[in-house]
């Protein structure tokens, strides 16, 4: 296979997946249910990742096919050629990752109907804690029930995936706040200025929240979960 075969071969499985994925947002999100969408653009997006990060690679080996080619016209046109194909995925990549966070959402809690529950929460949302912007995932079946605030995750490493995975029983029973701390999650960018990062400035942060959502959701308390490393222990 030449090489300029291989480049025109990349443009259009390039051009044929953008025109997917804006027939997807533009025509079929409509037709399913927004838990279904959420579902099909996880994994959408893992495989979009995937896919990029193996263009970019084949991109980078064809760049360097090219750089050493001893045909030195042919190899200024077809670097340059070359160059904009890798800059492209460099910039879908970017893309693909700033766009996953701005649409960013939780499901809808859905009836037996399959239509939005009444009397539900289901939000992500950012709050000002310690004079920064924390990430807030809040769900519910009841907006009535007691509120459990989740303590898990930060810096760094973020446990709402887990949470919510395999702890759904409790939005029967409370409306949970999975809080992502300072440094990890959506709240990555919290992490600075570094020196906030200190036992006293959580503890605030918490007592902050508490109060928070005792006055937003009319509790007198707030139900406070969490778990210890058991690297603790040792």
């Amino acid at each position: 296979m030449t090489i300029d075969r291989t480049l025109n071969r990349k443009w259009i499985a390039l051009i044929i997946d953008l025109g997917l994925i804006a027939a997807y947002f533009l025509l079929f999100r409509k037709l399913i249910s927004s838990a279904s969408a959420s579902l099909i653009e996880m994994i959408v997006l893992g495989v979009l990742v995937l896919l990029a990060a193996g263009t970019l690679l084949v991109g980078l080996y064809t760049l360097v096919r090219i750089v050493f080619s001893k045909d030195r016209a042919a190899r200024r046109k077809k670097l340059g050629s070359q160059m904009s194909f890798l800059l492209i995925i460099l910039t879908l990549l970017a893309a693909i990752v700033l766009g996953s966070q701005w649409a960013a959402n939780t499901p809808l809690i859905l009836g037996v109907d399959g239509k939005p529950q009444p009397g539900s929460i289901a939000t992500l949302e950012k709050v000002q804690l310690g004079g920064v912007e924390q990430s807030l995932i809040i769900r519910g079946q009841n907006v009535n029930k007691p509120v459990l605030l989740f303590l898990s995750g930060g810096p760094g490493a973020s446990e709402a995936a887990r949470v919510l995975r395999f702890n759904q029983e409790l939005e029967k029973h409370f409306v949970v706040v999975i809080w992502e701390q300072r440094g990890c999650g959506k709240s990555y960018p919290s992490l600075n200025p570094k020196a906030k990062l200190t036992l006293e400035q959580y503890t605030s942060d918490i007592i902050e929240l508490s109060e928070i959502l005792r006055t937003r959701f009319d509790e007198k308390k707030i139900y406070l979960v969490g778990h210890v490393l058991p690297e603790t222990y040792r």
